[in-house]
């Protein structure tokens, strides 16, 4: 990647950090739910087999269906544009840090305050297309944030939605 390249992707890393600082200290300022314990499994196996197993499901039943690859192909274009091809260094970078914000953000703090549903609903809806092509992009990232707050709920923990998050 070149150093443009690196000076594009700085900002995007930056606003998942930012996400996850949000998140972090809206849970300790409300003291809704301590952001410490999101991370605490008490089951780590079942949590690391669950994450896992849900990150093969969506890739599985994605790869069937024509029109999100599509859209994935779109989508990776799009992010090309914007941030520049990044270097395979970069992209699980880019992975983790979209998937720790992003829990944080969404399954750990405004699903705390506001639910599943609606933690869901306004995921889907922040990851509104770049062109006419995505349309159904909000769509399938509403669904797999409905997927990723249950997960959350049942486990009790971000880990697997975070792990799940990053591999997709």
């Amino acid at each position: 990647m070149t150093s443009a390249g690196h000076l594009r992707l700085l900002p995007t890393l930056l606003l998942y950090a930012l996400m996850a600082l949000v998140g972090w200290a809206w849970l300790w300022a409300t003291g809704r739910r301590d952001p410490a314990r999101l991370w605490v499994s008490r089951h780590f196996g079942r949590d690391l087999a669950v994450g896992v197993g849900i990150a093969a499901g969506v890739l599985v039943a994605t790869r069937g269906a024509s029109a999100f690859l599509r859209d994935a192909q779109e989508m990776e274009s799009e992010f090309g544009r914007m941030i520049g091809r990044p270097s395979r260094a970069a992209i699980p970078a880019l992975a983790m840090a979209s998937a720790f914000g992003e829990e944080m953000f969404f399954r750990g703090a405004l699903q705390a305050h506001a639910g599943i549903w609606i933690q869901a609903v306004i995921f889907g809806a922040l990851h509104v297309p770049f062109s006419r092509r995505l349309a159904g992009w909000p769509v399938f990232a509403g669904l797999v944030g409905l997927l990723f707050g249950w997960t959350t709920a049942w486990t009790g923990n971000l880990w697997p939605s975070d792990l799940a998050h990053a591999a997709i």
